[in-house]
């Protein structure tokens, strides 16, 4: 396969004869190499150390020659982890997570009301931040065309998030269970934690995830 990159100024672009080896599922871009998942080196120049062009024609790489940029189950490891972007929680969210399900409770739409109870104002509504947390979780890349199901959870909230907290997700792999009976596929078992700015736990618990096995 070959890119051609058209740009004015900066650093040259990338080699034209950028290839793609489904086989060892790497990427090779000149002196950089590339694994399909989620941005994850075996080899070479990580993607964080890229600069901002050459990470974009990396991914767009990845993206256009993969159906699958995840990772597979045989991919994971006992300990592995990963930590989102943050996101600032804003009164449109809040406004949002309202209207889709129906929880117009005062402790998240009457601020009068909210600040004669324990929190001293409104709150997102819990399960709006378990939302939030797994559209953070996805921007890792690491289930895009591998994960199979998400197949359960457990999980507990510990504290409020107001307007104007800004979380994000620190995510362990607890435990990994390959299938008996189907060897195509296998369980990872996910530690998690909804965390803030003042490094407070919000929410945690456990995940669980059915990936596909590469083939």
């Amino acid at each position: 396969m070959s890119a051609a990159v058209v740009r004015a100024g900066g650093p040259p672009p990338p080699d034209p004869s950028e290839m793609f080896s489904q086989a060892q599922g790497t990427l090779v871009i000149g002196p950089m190499v590339l694994s399909v998942g989620g941005g994850q080196t075996r080899s070479g120049t990580p993607l964080a150390a890229m600069d901002h062009e050459r990470k974009l024609v990396a991914m767009s790489l990845l993206k256009a020659t993969a159906g699958a940029t995840g990772l597979y189950f045989d991919d994971f490891s006992l300990g592995q982890t990963w930590v989102t972007p943050a996101r600032t929680i804003t009164e449109a969210d809040l406004v949002a997570f309202s209207g889709i399900s129906g929880d117009f409770n005062p402790l998240h739409t009457d601020e009068e009301f909210s600040k004669k109870t324990q929190f001293g104002g409104r709150i997102f509504q819990g399960p709006g931040v378990f939302a939030v947390a797994t559209g953070l979780e996805s921007r890792l890349g690491i289930k895009d065309g591998t994960a199979i199901a998400f197949l359960g959870m457990n999980w507990n909230l510990r504290a409020p998030v107001r307007i104007g907290d800004t979380i994000r997700v620190h995510q362990q792999v607890a435990e990994l269970r390959p299938s008996s009976s189907k060897p195509d596929r296998g369980v990872v078992i996910f530690d998690v934690q909804v965390v803030n700015q003042r490094d407070e736990v919000c929410q945690d618990g456990q995940w669980v995830v059915m990936f596909q096995r590469q083939q």
